[in-house]
């Protein structure tokens, strides 16, 4: 018996061609979600459900072990990559997050404040020993814009000293508020950081209850699948939607990505698909001045 192991997320959506080897036979799955998983395992025993993974016991034909493992790799191509991003951390709720994002087996990207990782340089090294991806998100977070250049110099360099001393390279800075300007993009390339912002903004700092959010972001999810979506992890009620959330997109076609894999899958398909930042942005998309904070 040859056993082939093939992650969840493979089986879970666009599984209407998935050929699974059961028997010695060839075997069509239509619309195999969880719960075709569970009962395809109770029925044939053949397939073992673990938390995370479906291990699959392919049968001696060998050809038929290939197409199998092709079928699945197929339906994965049609998968589109989300980079799930967090700002304004670390907080009192990262932790609770980061046991949220291992058991579902999730990577992230942190964009953090160098103020709160001078606080939490355990917690910081936890996201990093996890395998998220650590970011620049200012200092103390200011709106840019009001600073001049020294000042916005100042910011991006401080939290990218408190990184280095963890032993963390950040690649990336996004300015607080989404609020940037010529200097801060010349800031951010002179410390070696590329600025990067979202495409889909989950406006958890609006929406202040796990059902509003869910709901609001369910909408979304109907309209577009892909992207570099926004959270933030000092929000409680964020972290208590993100399970179904990750479901809901995981369940539409989402394999989730770092912002880094996000922008290098992007470059590699396409130089144009990835869009070039304006001039300046404006701090009214990721929170008012006064919100969050």
């Amino acid at each position: 018996m040859d056993w082939t192991i093939f992650h969840a997320g493979y089986l879970r959506t666009f599984c209407s061609n998935v050929v699974a080897c059961l028997e010695g036979h060839v075997t069509t799955v239509c619309a195999l979600g969880r719960h075709g998983v569970a009962r395809l395992v109770a029925h044939v025993r053949r397939v073992v459900l673990c938390a995370s993974s479906v291990v699959l016991a392919v049968c001696t034909f060998a050809s038929l072990s290939i197409a199998a493992i092709a079928a699945i790799e197929e339906m994965a191509k049609l998968r589109v990559d989300c980079a799930i991003t967090f700002d304004d951390g670390p907080g009192r709720f990262t932790e609770q997050l980061l046991d949220i994002l291992k058991r579902k087996q999730v990577v992230a990207t942190f964009f953090v404040l160098g103020e709160l990782v001078q606080r939490a340089p355990q917690l910081v090294r936890r996201l990093a020993a996890d395998g998220h991806e650590v970011d620049n998100h200012s200092f103390d977070h200011p709106i840019l814009r009001r600073l001049d250049y020294r000042s916005q110099k100042a910011e991006i360099d401080k939290t990218a000293r408190a990184l280095l001393e963890l032993g963390i390279t950040p690649k990336y800075f996004r300015p607080p508020y989404g609020s940037y300007n010529a200097d801060t993009v010349r800031a951010a390339a002179e410390s070696g950081l590329v600025l990067a912002l979202w495409t889909v903004d989950a406006l958890d700092w609006k929406y202040h209850t796990v059902h509003a959010l869910e709901a609001r972001f369910r909408q979304g999810i109907e309209k577009k699948i892909g992207g570099i979506y926004l959270f933030h992890d000092s929000h409680s009620w964020t972290v208590t939607a993100i399970p179904d959330i990750l479901d809901d997109l995981e369940r539409n076609g989402c394999r989730f990505v770092t912002v880094t894999e996000y922008m290098n899958n992007r470059e590699r398909k396409s130089p144009a698909d990835v869009p070039s930042l304006p001039r300046e942005g404006n701090p009214e998309s990721e929170d008012s001045p006064a919100g969050e904070r």
